[in-house]
């Protein structure tokens, strides 16, 4: 597993665990011993045999051509797996199985360690900027909860839960990073992909039913709005026949690969696409889910209207990316823009409504 930012790539290893289910490589196949016995066997002398520590190495992109501080690597304590990781502006984290964050400098020196706020099992985090965003569950039967931190001034910005169903089965996602498989029938229940929104650095999350949600700033800045149902982005989605493998969610689009015939995949759930060929990543505008039935003449700016809206009340001035990288007057004009956009926006649509009424 990894996690790039601007700075760096902060990988993972996970120590493989011995399987002894494949009979070519059981020296007690042969002989006729049950594969019960043998598992048992296997079993027990697993218990006894050392667990290679897991470890976390870290590549820096600006040095990555001289040489110098590119690479280096943190073995974990005995004990502790890495479950996901996270990188930032000026740090990277691991988030360890039994619960605990592990933040690093970029030149290698062990900042902090904490428990995850929750105190639940850890599903999954991102980074950006100086964000961590951590998403864990206490239980199956219990509805996934987030935690927004500022990493560098140790504060916490935002925490509530993910607009997910409750699921009855078993858990909704896996500690196997950004991407979780799920086994529960209802999709609205299962998350699929969690990440920021740039250049304003928005907690942004997608459900296995394909409706990508984002953080917003308004009503106490633990409520998430829907930014789009990216079922229906292309036909093949709304069959689910093929699925969407997220890639990023920049300036009000979501930036993906379209795989083709994914349903046909296997068991795996989410299988990404191929790294060779490079894949075709394609831009698709961000469309909140509107009612219908209004005005035909105002059908096409009151959507605009509302989607901009939405998007815009996901950025947070006082902990925006821009701001946080010390970067305030490109934040302030990227505000002033945004409200540029917005009343263009909004003069289209008087203009539309006189037009219509004057007919």
């Amino acid at each position: 597993m990894g996690s790039l930012s601007d700075d760096c790539a902060l990988f993972a290893n996970v120590p493989e665990k011995s399987t002894n289910d494949d009979d070519d490589n059981d020296p007690l196949a042969p002989f006729g011993v049950s594969e019960q016995v043998r598992h048992a066997l296997a079993s027990e002398a697993g218990a006894h045999k050392p667990q290679q520590p897991g470890s976390v190495l870290y590549c820096s992109v600006a040095n990555a051509t001289t040489q110098q501080g590119a690479t280096w690597t943190r073995k974990l304590p005995a004990g502790e797996v890495a479950a996901c990781v996270a990188a930032g502006v000026g740090w990277c984290a691991c988030v360890t199985t039994s619960g605990v964050v592990r933040v690093f400098g970029l030149g290698g020196l062990e900042l902090d360690v904490f428990h995850a706020p929750s105190g639940a099992h850890v599903l999954t985090c991102a980074g950006s900027g100086r964000k961590l965003l951590l998403v864990s569950q206490a239980s199956s039967a219990a509805a996934p909860t987030f935690v927004v931190l500022d990493v560098l001034r140790r504060r916490r910005l935002a925490h509530g839960a993910l607009p997910l169903e409750v699921a009855t089965g078993p858990a909704a996602a896996t500690a196997s990073g950004a991407f979780a498989a799920s086994s529960v029938p209802s999709a609205r229940s299962s998350l699929a992909w969690v990440g920021f929104s740039e250049p304003h650095t928005v907690p942004c999350m997608l459900d296995a039913s394909g409706l990508l949600s984002g953080l917003t700033s308004a009503y106490g800045g633990a409520t998430w709005a829907p930014w789009c149902n990216t079922a229906l982005l292309a036909p093949g989605l709304t069959t689910r026949r093929d699925s969407l493998w997220p890639v990023a969610v920049q300036h009000g689009s979501l930036n993906a690969v379209l795989l083709k015939n994914s349903s046909k995949s296997g068991s795996r759930g989410f299988a990404g696409p191929a790294v060779m060929p490079r894949p075709l990543v394609s831009s698709y505008p961000l469309a909140v889910p509107a009612c219908e039935g209004g005005d035909q003449s105002l059908a096409t700016w009151e959507p605009q209207a509302l989607t901009h809206g939405v998007l815009r009340r996901g950025y947070d001035p006082r902990c925006s990316g821009k701001i946080c990288n010390g970067e305030a007057a490109a934040a302030a004009e990227a505000a002033q823009a945004d409200k540029v956009e917005a009343d263009k926006i909004m003069l289209k649509l008087m203009q539309a409504a006189c037009t219509a009424q004057r007919s």
